[in-house]
């Protein structure tokens, strides 16, 4: 019969509730989101938190996510924002990378960690270039309640969502994330800011064919 137990005590040096963890992806470190509006960095071997002090996000961390190196760290807050930090031993830098319309219910990186995936309360799904904050497409839509998780497939074609709404959605965000080549090969060419508008709304203009 298969068993399950705690492989470590309870993390208890928080001051509000906590909405969000995430472990970095050689296991070593642990990071919380809290309502208090902080990410504590967790030491998973000696369980002590890591040197520094907390990041301060200044309003309720509702998703944290690492970047693939392990190196960064993404967070959604209740403030409309979301964060990027860069961590190093015994120092966190950065702060907001998108402002969000909504709050960030949930964030996910793509494998290759290119790609930035935000749940928000509003039931959208937003797309973000991980390196510059911009957006890669419109707003995903069709939740009707907050999106409260996001997941990329392995290979990075697929996000999965699930929201309040009751439902798990799965969503083919290759061509949102590669529209560039697309768009190259099908029109020969670099489109018109008209064209543009007309067939890649909510993505930022730039051209698309060397």
């Amino acid at each position: 019969m298969a068993t399950h137990r705690q492989i470590r005590g309870p993390l208890t040096s928080h001051d509000g509730p906590v909405d969000s963890v995430a472990l970095s992806p050689d296991g070593t470190t642990l990071a919380a989101g809290n309502a208090d509006g902080t990410i504590r960095l967790w030491d998973v071997a000696t369980r002590h938190p890591v040197s520094g002090p907390p990041i301060s996000h200044g309003a309720p961390v509702f998703g944290v996510a690492f970047g693939p190196g392990g190196t960064t760290l993404a967070s959604g807050s209740a403030d409309g924002t979301v964060s990027l930090w860069v961590l190093a031993p015994g120092s966190c830098t950065g702060g907001p990378l998108i402002s969000d319309p909504s709050r960030a219910t949930s964030v996910a990186f793509s494998p290759d960690g290119a790609t930035l995936a935000a749940g928000n309360a509003d039931g959208t799904i937003r797309l973000w270039d991980a390196a510059t904050g911009n957006p890669i497409s419109a707003p995903l839509t069709g939740p009707t309640g907050p999106v409260t998780s996001v997941a990329f497939s392995r290979d990075g074609k697929t996000l999965a969502t699930g929201s309040a709404d009751h439902t798990v959605r799965l969503w083919d965000v290759a061509y949102l994330v590669n529209v560039a080549p697309h768009l190259c090969a099908a029109a020969g060419r670099s489109l018109t800011r008209a064209e543009w508008a007309r067939y890649v709304p909510g993505l930022a203009y730039h051209r698309v064919c060397p």
